[in-house]
Formats: structure tokens, C-alpha cells, sequence
């Protein structure tokens, strides 16, 4: 999607907004489209991943390693609903966040762990022994 659509969505959500008595002003555009954000720690031995994901379950989270690459995908359905005069308004949100990142060094990825806590989900990554080598005899 071009940032000129971006900008008409932004716009055409915000005047249907403004004139529309029966939207939620916590569902904004900006909620719609955020990506969780992520912050990681380098602990020596180890790397601690820390996301955000507020309001969604351990079930609607999914967190995979492949090499160095870690994965984490969640998906969120709401469903609000108001009473007003004798009106009922409905409002559904479906929203899915993807966040991928390349971790700097390699990791174990099987001893990878995650937990959720509070809307912040935290991964640890141990880091792979390193190498240092091996020298040969020379015959």
C-alpha cells in the first residue's frame, strides 16, 4: 500500500468518524494499524525479547525460531456494543500483528522460552556456545 492510499484511508476514517454519532473514539485508526513494539536486550549469555500485546490471550499469540530469525504473530477479535435510544450498535475489530526480527548472534533456539504477563510477552533466547575452533596437526 502507497503512502498517498495511506494518507486517503487515515482521512476517509476520520471524517466518517467525526460525522458518525455511533463510533467508539477508543477504536482510532492508529490502534487499527499499530504493530506491538518490541525491545531487545543483549544479557551476555543470552537475548530477552520483550513485546507488547495488551488485552490479548495466550492462545491468540504464536512465537516461532528459525535459526536467528524470531517470529512473533498474534491476532485479536473484539466485538463492543452499545444501547442508545433504540439503536444497538455493533462494532467488530479484527487485528492481526506480525513483528519479525533477526537476532544479531546465533541462539539455541529449542531452549527458547516465552512467557505472557500483564500484556507483555517476554522471550528468552539463549545465545550458541561459540566455537572456537579446532586446530589440526600437521602431518
Amino acid at each position: 500500500m502507497g503512502l498517498l492510499n495511506e494518507f486517503d484511508e487515515a482521512r476517509n476514517w476520520m471524517l466518517s468518524s467525526f460525522w458518525n454519532p455511533f463510533t467508539f473514539p477508543e477504536l482510532s485508526f492508529r490502534e487499527t494499524l499499530r504493530a506491538p513494539t518490541m525491545d531487545v536486550e543483549d544479557r551476555g549469555d543470552r537475548f530477552e525479547v520483550t513485546v507488547e500485546l495488551p488485552g490479548i490471550g495466550r492462545d491468540r499469540i504464536e512465537v516461532r525460531m528459525s535459526g536467528n530469525v524470531l517470529q512473533v504473530e498474534a491476532d485479536v477479535h473484539e466485538e463492543r456494543t452499545a444501547d442508545r435510544r433504540n439503536y444497538v450498535v455493533r462494532e467488530r475489530s479484527e487485528r492481526a500483528y506480525h513483528r519479525q526480527i533477526v537476532l544479531p548472534e546465533p541462539v539455541t533456539e529449542e531452549q527458547a522460552r516465552a512467557t505472557l504477563q500483564g500484556g507483555l510477552l517476554k522471550i528468552t533466547v539463549p545465545k550458541a556456545p561459540r566455537r572456537t575452533g579446532r586446530t589440526a596437526p600437521v602431518q
